[in-house]
């Protein structure tokens, strides 16, 4: 089963970040929702009717989606896991832990506050 990691690279494009395979996010004008259609494409265009892929929310170089898409992580979690792909994601990303790749590789984690 291959595995991709482009979806997280065509949604960027959506919120208006150009992100590279080594993980460095630049700004970019803003993509429209075609961008996610010709990635679909592209990702098939080669392989046999019936292959199953699994799709990676990020990879062990690019920033957690919570970085990249920020009010929009869930929606883009959502595209994700209702695609016809197995969805992936990463230890901590659930519970909105997010980094950003720099200079030095920070990891920051959300305080979660008891709201009752």
């Amino acid at each position: 089963i291959p595995r991709l990691y482009k979806l997280p690279i065509a949604i960027s494009s959506l919120f208006g970040k150009k992100l590279h395979r080594n993980g460095k996010v630049e700004a970019m004008q803003k993509d429209n929702v075609s961008a996610i259609k010709k990635w679909y494409d592209e990702t098939r265009r080669f392989l046999p009717d019936g292959t199953i892929l699994m799709q990676s929310s990020t990879s062990h170089c690019l920033p957690y989606p919570a970085y990249l898409y920020g009010k929009g992580t869930w929606a883009a979690i959502d595209m994700l896991f209702f695609m016809p792909d197995i969805p992936i994601t990463y230890n901590g990303e659930l519970n909105g832990e997010v980094y950003k790749v720099g200079q030095v590789q920070t990891v920051f984690q959300h305080e979660q506050t008891d709201l009752s």
